[in-house]
């Protein structure tokens, strides 16, 4: 009886033994096929990288359909007609932003509240005191993933950043208000 119980345990721990060694080499091939799938992709990278520079190196040709007359455009012509670019680009670009920052909206989200009647009684506490405030309706899910509706106190819409931040300063003094934070709209 003995005997055959040793059998049977030395014969279970041959079994697991061989699942444990099968399983590390299972692991390890995956391991070698993504090893391989990744020099593959980098090899290939190279090739492109490097064909990308070799092209670089010679002369473009470009035909000019209007006037039949071929020009040869070297990297250095494209260099400078390349940086060229980048300055009207920068001109366009510093125009854009001066147009945007007209256009530009800013608001305060100052406290949300979980019921309606409680948010608009903060709103109309604010606006008896002078502060231009709405509420705002918003939905969100919890990490059950039930919709949620809440209500936020926000400011209205500025222009102008600089006078948002001053009317801040004023509601977080006299309101005791943490964590507001200012939204942009463009």
């Amino acid at each position: 009886m003995s005997s055959l119980l040793s059998w049977a345990s030395s014969t279970i721990i041959v079994v697991l033994f061989i699942a444990f060694i099968g399983g590390y080499f299972l692991g390890q091939r995956h391991s070698a096929e993504q090893f391989v799938t990744q020099a593959e992709t980098d090899a290939f990278s190279d090739q492109i990288r490097a064909a990308l520079y070799s092209f670089k190196e010679q002369p473009i040709k470009v035909s000019e359909a209007d006037n039949g007359i071929d020009t040869v455009t070297t990297p250095t012509m494209l260099s400078s007609i390349s940086t060229a670019i980048e300055k009207v680009s920068v001109t366009t670009q510093d125009q854009k932003e001066k147009s945007q920052k007209e256009l530009t909206q800013y608001h305060a989200e100052l406290i949300g509240f979980g019921a309606k009647k409680p948010a608009e009684r903060y709103t109309e506490k604010l606006k008896k005191k002078g502060f231009p405030v709405h509420v705002r309706t918003r939905k969100s899910r919890s990490s059950k993933g039930t919709m949620i509706t809440w209500y936020q106190v926000v400011t209205d819409t500025y222009h102008d950043k600089a006078t948002l931040l001053e009317l801040i300063d004023i509601l977080k003094k006299s309101e005791k208000l943490n964590g507001v934070q200012i939204r942009t709209k463009k």
